[in-house]
């Protein structure tokens, strides 16, 4: 696959729909054949179903000369028409842009829970994003092959564990991984020192190795709904992040030196029994665009006054505080 980029770009792989042994039969290549025509299948099947009942009733009386006919008919037609349509598009595109495979839902019915029919995909060292969302997965291959992957997708699977095979990917930018069942995050997170964005909302995490905050270039961090009571205080050492969204967990209390996020743009943390918020994030007045308390039933400082004036009046309100507090320190 190395020697197939086009001439504006590197090429792009593109799979949709296909069967995993239709995917493997295309690895391992040294360049892509001409693409074959798309195939097609339809089934179709129609069902037709007729009713028909007459009633007569004829009465002739003679001397009278008087004639009765009565004429009933009933007619049903039921007709039943269904056409399945299946389009298997394959074969390699090339496309100004990065190298792609993707797999959709159904993609691989054989290998739902079987890592080993991944196998194959770990041969294609230019791919760069890796789309594995909606396929049962309950574990993943070793992808240390794949050293140009950027982003990886495996959300709505159903991973026990944030897999070290993923961690292993230095260059990787964006992992997605909401929507499993993860109960842990390894302490080799430390090595996605270029990731910017990491979703892990909709798991089981209860809480977050350390090493977390040595992915200095971490942007977006979510954690929505998961089990998590406390943040590590390392947390605090991501300077560049940008959005911190923790609604629906069970956190009491935040990192004290939260302020220190001096990127921090938006913080959510709804529905959560935090009962107080950091008096250090008075110093983000000026970044600090809002925070989301929605359903915090238990905050009691700042005061509910203070809250019910809006954002503005909570900022001020905390940067007096943090103020109040170093000056007597001093």
């Amino acid at each position: 696959m190395a020697d197939g980029k086009g001439a504006k770009g590197e090429e792009r792989l593109q799979i949709v729909e296909s069967g995993h042994k239709k995917i493997r039969g295309g690895m391992g290549k040294a360049s892509a054949p001409p693409d074959p025509p798309p195939s097609r299948a339809a089934l179709s099947l129609s069902l037709s179903l007729s009713l028909s009942l007459s009633l007569s009733l004829s009465h002739t009386h003679t001397h009278t000369h008087t004639r009765m006919h009565i004429h009933i008919h009933i007619h049903i037609h039921i007709h039943i028409h269904i056409h399945i349509h299946i389009h298997i598009q394959r074969g390699a595109h090339r496309r100004a842009g990065r190298a792609q495979i993707k797999l959709v839902r159904g993609l691989i019915d054989e290998v739902r829970g079987e890592a080993g029919e991944l196998a194959g995909l770990v041969q294609l060292a230019s791919v760069r994003d890796l789309e594995c969302s909606y396929n049962e997965l309950e574990e993943l291959p070793d992808l240390s092959a794949m050293a140009s992957l950027t982003r990886v997708n495996v959300a709505h699977n159903r991973l026990r564990d944030l897999p070290n095979v993923i961690c292993n990917l230095e260059t990787l930018e964006k992992l997605e991984c909401g929507d499993n069942r993860v109960r842990r995050v390894p302490h080799t997170v430390s090595r996605l020192t270029r990731l910017t964005l990491l979703s892990l909302k909709n798991n089981n995490l209860r809480e977050l190795p350390p090493e977390i905050g040595q992915c200095v270039a971490l942007k977006y961090l979510s954690l929505n709904a998961n089990d998590i009571v406390a943040l590590p205080d390392a947390l605090t050492s991501l300077g560049a992040l940008r959005r911190l969204t923790l609604a629906a967990n069970n956190c009491t209390a935040l990192p004290a030196a939260l302020g220190r996020l001096s990127s921090l743009v938006r913080l959510d943390i709804s529905s959560n029994p935090v009962q107080l918020l950091p008096h250090s994030l008075g110093a983000l007045h000026l970044t600090l665009e809002g925070i989301d308390i929605f359903e915090c039933n238990h905050l009691a400082d700042p005061p509910r006054p203070v809250l019910a004036a809006g954002h503005e009046r909570v900022m001020e309100y905390l940067r007096k505080v943090s103020r109040s507090v170093s000056s007597q320190m001093t």
